[in-house]
């Protein structure tokens, strides 16, 4: 080989960058591994070296040396340029191919390669390109056999027409002549047929002037790929079956183009994240088996508005456990739900959707005053409001149905998602859970009674230190007690009940007042009382009182606390106090009367639903 040393080191100081740039162009892989590049480089030290003064280069034809091409499409270095050619030819010839890479001059026949995406092999492969005039010829290795169309180009309007054929199909290729520029890659698309179905299919490709790198080839694809393919489908469906095939199957290629994009910017990573998490609901959405809601509320408010836009009057029945009060519909201070709440309250008004609610109350829910106006408020606007225990519900949390559409929304117990599904055998289910927990549900009065037997107005009188008779009132409302100290100018207080095992405590800013939570007798407790002494020394006191669901004659009061404390058994010395047995002898014969007088004063009270 003619100046073979000196070739390959004007080639390195002038052409590549370094040795393993050189390496790489002198191997006949697209994408050789380390290994090659290294067995490559210990070949091309021995060139420089002039330790091997010629070489035998198989497959020259793929190598990237081999491939470089003026714009005119000669190439720049045939096998002849490193066995014949004189060293000075050679490095004119580089020369000129610096000089024409760099003009700005540019043609058509500078494009050399159609890219366009594989389907089978999942990457972008391409036609190559040879021109002959306007007559063009575009031929591919990529299949089982080289491809080969033949045809000519057209041109219309600042639009470029590639129009070829084969013995088996035409095809059209189209770009803008506009966008020629150099070392610039021109998107346009291509009309073909599909073999498989045999109906016309579009895609996009890429017009190119040199052979992509990897990197470049993945630059292209996240444009080029299958989502970008259309086969036109020729079966005549409904308009609703129509679209959803059209989303299935452009939602199921992007999710393949998701699936294979890899990124270090951190917010998209999470917004594909999203969107995967939004195709597996698709998947559910499509193969009909119901999908789930990102938010109860907000799913809630767009079933509604779809329902007023039919002009009937529908019907929705609602099983809603009260989770948490802080983000449940009845707390007005949360801003998913207020806006729901106040939509249902609107619409049972104006009539135009009627609704009806079984709230599971848990085991912890305390239905003080404000949830109570709720509820109420619901019943204000005719709807009916049911309850039951949240051990009662077996499966179901929630449940929403919409009969008219066979459509129901669910969640189940322990779950904080909700399901969306219009599946008849599941909507049935659904149906015949909501009429059994109908069947056996409660109203907020008996509800109340069960869970609230001290709701509503009680009558306290106990003797304080100096032996003056105290008379308070006591208005209980869930676990919260107002009290109002009659004898000390209507003086007011607050505080909370507890329940110890089998007592009750109110514990209050007042005093603590204790007794035993005995349900056979709701209208006369007596109780014991804590609490310092406001007229004394403001040390602690123990007394003995009466707490009564209205108030008590004086004849009877003065009948109780004579009998009280047994002042036999009780020991001053030792600060004992026992209360008095023969008490039950006063007691019981006023329980009677007391019981039906507070019955008929019960309806004024809180504890009416």
């Amino acid at each position: 080989m003619v100046d073979f040393q000196k070739k390959i080191e004007f080639l390195l100081e002038n052409l590549y960058k370094n040795i393993n740039e050189l390496a790489k162009a002198f191997h006949s892989s697209d994408n050789p591994t380390a290994k090659d590049i290294r067995s490559r480089k210990v070949a091309i030290r021995k060139w420089l070296s002039g330790e091997q003064k010629s070489a035998r280069f198989k497959e020259y034809e793929n190598y990237p040396i081999a491939k470089l091409r003026f714009k005119s499409g000669m190439y720049v270095f045939p096998i002849t340029a490193f066995t014949d050619w004189r060293f000075e030819k050679f490095r004119d010839r580089l020369k000129e191919y610096q000089e024409d890479k760099e003009s700005r001059h540019i043609s058509l026949k500078d494009y050399k390669y159609i890219y366009y995406y594989h389907e089978a092999k999942k990457e972008l492969v391409y036609f190559e390109i040879e021109y002959d005039n306007e007559e063009v010829t575009l031929y591919t290795k990529h299949h089982a056999q080289m491809l080969v169309y033949k045809g000519d180009i057209k041109r219309h309007s600042n639009m470029l027409y590639y129009i070829v054929s084969s013995s088996d199909e035409m095809m059209f290729f189209s770009f803008s002549e506009l966008n020629l520029k150099l070392d610039y890659d021109v998107y346009g698309l291509a009309l073909t047929k599909d073999y498989i179905l045999q109906n016309p299919k579009t895609s996009m490709v890429l017009l190119s002037q040199k052979l992509l790198t990897n990197e470049q080839k993945k630059m292209f694809e996240t444009k080029i790929n299958i989502s970008n393919i259309t086969i036109a489908d020729n079966e005549k469906k409904g308009i609703e079956a129509g679209f959803r095939d059209n989303l299935s199957k452009h939602l199921y290629d992007l999710k393949s183009v998701v699936d294979n994009y890899n990124s270090q910017n951190i917010f998209l990573n999470l917004f594909l994240d999203e969107f995967n998490l939004f195709y597996n609901k698709f998947e559910q959405f499509s193969n009909q088996h119901g999908y789930y809601l990102s938010s109860f509320s907000k799913g809630m408010m767009r079933v509604i508005d779809l329902l007023l836009q039919t002009n009937k009057k529908h019907h929705i029945q609602v099983i809603y456990t009260l989770k948490d009060f802080d983000k449940s519909l009845f707390n007005p201070s949360f801003s998913d739900s207020i806006e729901f709440y106040n939509r249902i309250i609107t619409l049972s008004k104006e009539e135009k959707i009627s609704f009806e609610f079984i709230i599971v109350l848990r085991e912890d829910t305390v239905i003080d005053r404000d949830l109570k106006d709720k509820f109420r408020e619901f019943q204000e606007a005719n709807i009916p409001v049911y309850f039951r225990r949240k051990k009662d519900i077996k499966a179901y949390s929630t449940i929403v149905l919409i009969q008219d559409y066979m459509l129901a929304i669910f969640g189940l117990k322990g779950e904080d998602r909700y399901k969306i599904t219009n599946y008849p055998t599941d909507v049935f289910k659904l149906t015949k859970e909501y009429e059994v927990q109908k069947k056996y549900a409660n109203t907020l009065k008996e509800i109340i009674e069960e869970d609230y037997p001290l709701n509503g107005r009680w009558y306290q009188y106990g003797y304080g230190s100096n032996d003056a008779l105290h008379f308070a009132i006591f208005d209980i409302d869930g676990d919260n007690v107002d009290i109002t100290l009659k004898s000390h100018d209507n003086r007011k207080f607050k505080g909370v009940i507890h329940k110890v095992y089998d007592d009750i405590l109110l514990c209050t800013s007042l005093a603590i007042v204790k007794f035993r939570d005995d349900r056979r007798n709701p209208v006369l407790r007596i109780v014991s009382l804590m609490s310092d002494q406001h007229n004394g020394n403001g040390k602690p006191i123990i007394l003995y009182g009466i707490l009564s669901r209205v108030e008590i004659d004086k004849e009877d009061r003065d009948k109780l606390f004579s009998v009280l404390v047994d002042r036999k058994t009780s020991s001053y010395e030792k600060a004992s106090f026992k209360l008095s047995l023969s008490i039950d002898e006063v007691l019981y014969p006023l329980l009677f009367k007391y019981e039906e007088r507070y019955k008929k004063l019960k309806t004024r009270y809180l504890l009416d639903s």
